[in-house]
């Protein structure tokens, strides 16, 4: 059933006789005739193909964007608080958008729901206001699914009141597997993200704000990008100087983490890839940088209580096949304690104190928040536990970057872009080397002068090159070597980690230093 039948009388009846404007709004009065069909639907079912939505939030601005001052003023406080529930149940839905976005789910409402509020709220001023007309009609009217296949709203419960509206609000499921975009093709992610757009209720302001807020990104993006080629050797500092002593000793360690898709305090392995940077120094990095990945040094850590675990219905886990070496065994109790030894085992003798010190360590991730946020989980602090820390870098923004993209794109289609065969990502050793090898296949690209042109089979989130707007802020000529390193905050009690590796020689120096992954490569 599409919704409950009604007419304007009946929420004439609804309303209450004595509003007294613009000095008191009373809400309208309990609706006890109008009842809605149950929707049929349980938690986190999909919405029916073809229903009709609103942005919860644009019922809430509706008065502000869509009515004139006076009638605005009086209209303002029916659309706040209590109001909305006063006599109004509303079916609420909600969406998940890509993490890439960086988006809180959106809720949604029926749209014909909405259209009965705005007839009690005529009943009640005495005014005609309507779903408007034109270009803005479509915001009221959100139909999701149809030929692209994208998302739909699914639904969340029923509220009658303010509390159970927040209580609702606050126990949104987790993304359903069903719903993932990040193998979706160019057009379905262009029109998911029509329809998100749709739901924005910015003022001109905050949109100037927010686009100003991108350019700043997307030039932040290339100057990481410029600066992972001078840490690598592709790219001299401005002032034509060799690179610092800091910058030519830089380690790169590339991490992921897996966890129980049912428990996410549950972390079920964690991948390390290192890149040693002295161990390349004068080798060609060759086509695509392959010529350096087999001078990443990977890891695999599994942690030997949750063994048993293997994800299925979120992604497909594969943890036992891990492509690289041999996965190591790790007890909960020691999983980070291995962890320090990897990432501080890099280190340098420096002469003026007599002591072994770990050498700079940039961290590389794909999509840092989600791993940090794992690791914190194991009391693990990436940034309190690494002075040694130069900066932490995203593949997802170099990539961003390189293609001059509107949006962020999963590791797999980065891959599928430099043309790196893969296979049985989801497991964190794997994602780890894959994640370093896309950081080197990036730079190399930006080398050789490809960010100017897209390759065939780009990776979804491409901007259209018509549109000047997605392009804006894609050019740091100012700035062509990167600039200074964008060191990570850490909290100033966080005391420095150490290890004690084995020995070997620099041969750039006389001065012994340590390296402590083990021996041999990658196969």
């Amino acid at each position: 059933m599409s919704g409950l039948a009604y007419r304007p009388k009946q929420a004439h009846q609804a309303a209450s006789k004595d509003a007294a404007f613009p000095q008191r709004v009373a809400p309208p009065a309990p609706l006890a005739a109008v009842q809605w069909d149950e929707t049929g639907l349980a938690l986190g079912d999909l919405s029916h193909e073809g229903d009709s939505f609103v942005p919860w939030r644009l019922v809430e601005s509706y008065p502000l964007l869509f009515v004139g001052k006076a009638n605005g003023k009086r209209a303002v406080p029916l659309f706040k608080n209590t109001a909305l529930f006063d006599g109004q149940a509303w079916d609420l839905f909600y969406l998940h958008c890509p993490p890439e976005m960086e988006k809180k789910p959106l809720l949604f409402v029926p749209t014909y729901q909405f259209e009965h509020y705005l007839d009690v709220v005529n009943a009640k001023l005495n005014v005609r206001f309507t779903i408007p007309s034109g270009a803005s009609a479509e915001r009221f009217n959100l139909k999701f699914g149809g030929s692209h296949g994208t998302p739909r709203p699914r639904f969340l419960g029923r509220a009658d009141h303010r509390t159970a509206f927040e209580g609702l609000r606050n126990a949104v499921p987790a993304p359903h597997p069903d719903d993932d975009l990040s193998e979706a093709t160019k057009e379905a992610l262009d029109a998911f993200e029509d329809m998100v757009e749709k739901t924005r209720t910015r003022s001109k302001k905050d949109r100037e704000a927010a686009r100003l807020k991108r350019i700043q990104s997307r030039r932040q993006w290339g100057r990481s990008l410029k600066r992972v080629q001078r840490y690598l050797g592709l790219r001299r500092p401005a002032n034509g100087e060799d690179l610092p002593d800091l910058e030519r000793s830089v380690v790169f360690a590339a991490v992921d983490l897996e966890a129980f898709e049912h428990n996410n305090n549950m972390i079920t392995e964690i991948g390390v890839a290192v890149l040693d940077t002295w161990k390349v120094r004068g080798i060609p990095p060759g086509e695509g940088g392959e010529a350096w990945f087999g001078h990443i040094q990977p890891y695999h850590l599994r942690v030997k209580e949750y063994l048993w675990v293997k994800n299925k219905r979120f992604v497909r886990g594969c943890p036992e096949n891990f492509l690289f070496g041999t996965s190591e065994i790790v007890k909960l109790g020691a999983v980070i304690r291995r962890l320090r030894s990897i990432l501080n085992s890099a280190t340098y003798w420096d002469p003026r104190t007599r002591a072994l010190k770990p050498r700079p360590l940039v961290l590389v991730f794909h999509g840092p928040s989600g791993d940090i946020n794992f690791l914190k989980k194991l009391s693990y602090d990436v940034i309190g536990e690494n002075p040694h820390l130069l900066e932490i870098v995203d593949t997802r923004e170099l990539h961003q970057y390189l293609v001059r993209g509107a949006n962020a794109t999963s590791l797999g289609n980065i891959l599928n872009h430099l043309g790196i065969a893969h296979s049985y990502l989801h497991n964190a050793g794997n994602d780890a080397v894959f994640t370093l090898q896309a950081m080197i296949g990036l730079a190399v690209a930006k080398a050789a002068g490809s960010s100017e042109q897209e390759k065939p089979g780009e990776s979804r989130g491409a901007p259209k090159r018509s549109d000047p707007e997605e392009t804006t802020g894609f050019t740091s000529d100012e700035d062509t070597d990167g600039g200074e390193p964008v060191h990570p905050t850490r909290p100033s009690s966080a005391q420095p980690a150490t290890a004690g590796p084995e020995t070997t020689e620099d041969p750039r120096s006389e001065d012994p230093v340590r390296v402590g992954a083990p021996k041999g490569g990658h196969s």
